[in-house]
């Protein structure tokens, strides 16, 4: 049995491709940690660590303005 989508899933989808952190997420949306994990989960994208060059590199690949990203 699947489940409906949470109605900020989409907009929380949005934000982890655009590499917004999870605390600026939950502030802006008000929406649970919980939430977004699934959604995290569900788009195949893991949690990690990683250095200021390591983050470039994934905003680069990704199409982020490297200026988004902290």
């Amino acid at each position: 049995m699947s489940y409906p989508m949470h109605p900020k899933a989409q907009e929380i989808e949005r934000r982890l491709m655009a590499m917004q952190m999870c605390k600026e997420i939950i502030a802006d949306l008000r929406c649970e940690w919980r939430v977004i994990e699934r959604q995290r989960r569900r788009l195949g994208l893991k949690l990690i660590w990683a250095t200021e060059a390591e983050r470039f590199a994934i905003a680069d690949k990704r199409g982020v303005d490297r200026r988004l990203v902290a």
